[in-house]
């Protein structure tokens, strides 16, 4: 069982959709395997996002500006990937350039 589902306490707002997929847990025991209550469990989901989003905003409104945070190593490492990769495709021209110059004279 899900832990949102023994805390009902903290999800007010849902507490009718958990009693649903609980009501469908407990009449398929085992189909609930196959997907039986698939549909209930997604809808449930959706309500814990949606009461998740209010408090999600409010700390992105309090998150420093981007301009003030410092590059991520992955972010980083992709420049120098893009860097590297543009490094490699003039070598690569450079050399095809010298091949076909080498084709012609033979």
């Amino acid at each position: 069982m899900h832990p949102q589902l023994n805390s009902e306490h903290q999800h007010e707002g849902c507490a009718e959709l958990m009693g649903i997929l609980k009501d469908c847990h407990a009449e398929n025991p085992l189909m609930r395997y196959l997907g039986v209550c698939n549909d209930k469990k997604l809808v449930l989901n959706k309500c814990f996002r949606a009461e998740v989003r209010p408090s999600h905003c409010q700390r992105e409104q309090n998150a420093l500006p981007t301009a003030l945070l410092v590059p991520s190593p992955d972010l980083q490492r992709i420049e120098r990937g893009k860097k590297n990769m543009e490094e490699a495709r003039a070598k690569r021209g450079e050399l095809e350039k010298k091949w076909k110059e080498i084709e012609q004279e033979s």
